[in-house]
């Protein structure tokens, strides 16, 4: 995944310059590489302006794992900061319940401000976020990338990670030309690539000699013909 590593860094190299990124959609087949990818390419962002002094926090959460788009915005406002308790300033009290969806937003904005965080939200399973979205009539997606024209101080960027290249054509139109201001597609794996994957993980979960050449083709070729997918290769071979 060089290229796709490339192309990721490439997008997000605004944050070397004490600039705001723009807002990245990342799609795929699952089990294409797409989070491990742009995990690395953050971690080695956030490891390089840690030492020049510049604050950026980059914040992960998955839609699909939430119940509720409330939840969504909780797991995000508690790695920004946000307290689950009561404290003397109540903007920074984000309770698990109780607050509209629009309140839990300003909030959010607000510890951003007054802590100059320079934010990057990655949102895994996105589309599961605009089915929320969907159900709530809250457009939290039109709000965050308009965080922007809010913020004084700090700054809001997004990068939105889906299986489903086709879930903008159910998005509000003023949403979709600033939520995917860059698009980057991560084909299917290769038979070769599942299986120079399987080869690095043999050594970590095998003992010596015990996994055959014949049994990586094996499980590279299948998981090649199910959509390209390394995890499924990797749930074959252990």
């Amino acid at each position: 995944r060089d290229k796709q590593q490339e192309l990721v860094t490439q997008s997000l190299i605004p944050l070397y310059k004490k600039s705001i990124p723009p807002n990245l959609l990342v799609y795929g087949k699952p089990g294409t590489g797409k989070t491990l990818v742009v995990k690395k390419v953050l971690n080695q962002i956030q490891n390089r302006v840690d030492k020049n002094s510049y604050r950026i926090k980059i914040v992960i959460t998955n839609a699909k794992e939430q119940s509720n788009l409330y939840n969504v915005l909780v797991d995000l406002g508690r790695q920004l900061g946000l307290k689950p308790k009561k404290t003397p300033d109540d903007k920074l009290w984000l309770p698990n319940t109780g607050l509209s969806i629009s309140e839990v937003f300003n909030r959010i904005l607000y510890i951003i401000e007054k802590n100059k965080i320079n934010s990057v939200f990655v949102i895994d399973e996105i589309d599961h976020l605009a089915k929320l979205v969907d159900k709530t009539g809250k457009d939290i997606l039109y709000s965050i990338t308009r965080a922007n024209l809010k913020l004084k101080n700090g700054s809001l960027s997004l990068i939105g990670i889906s299986n489903d290249v086709r879930f903008k054509e159910e998005l509000d139109p003023r949403v979709i030309s600033t939520l995917s201001e860059e698009e980057l597609v991560f084909p299917a794996y290769q038979t070769n690539e599942i299986k120079e994957i399987l080869e690095d993980r043999v050594p970590l979960a095998f003992e010596e000699n015990t996994v055959t050449s014949g049994a990586l083709n094996l499980c590279a070729s299948m998981a090649c013909r199910e959509h390209g997918d390394a995890r499924r290769a990797i749930k074959l071979l252990d």
